[in-house]
């Protein structure tokens, strides 16, 4: 994976939970519950999850992702 899809990958990712946090719809995220907003399967956006959680803009529980600080400034932004 390109370092540019995975800037590109992070900033959907980040608007989304954002988006979806904001409208109270989800605190925390499954990556097939992201899937289906991103149209991205599962198992594809599973490794970047993680990658995001390495670089300190999700948290993850079990299969749950939820958005750290640094991530739901990152996600306002975008």
């Amino acid at each position: 994976m390109s370092e540019l899809e995975v800037i590109r990958v992070r900033d959907e990712v980040l608007q989304a939970m954002y988006w979806m946090r904001a409208e109270g719809l989800a605190q925390r995220s499954s990556a097939r519950e992201l899937a289906t907003f991103l149209a991205v399967p599962a198992g594809t956006l599973g490794p970047f999850l993680l990658r995001f959680v390495d670089e300190g803009y999700l948290e993850v529980e079990g299969d749950r992702f939820e958005l750290t600080g640094r991530g739901v400034e990152s996600g306002k932004r975008s």
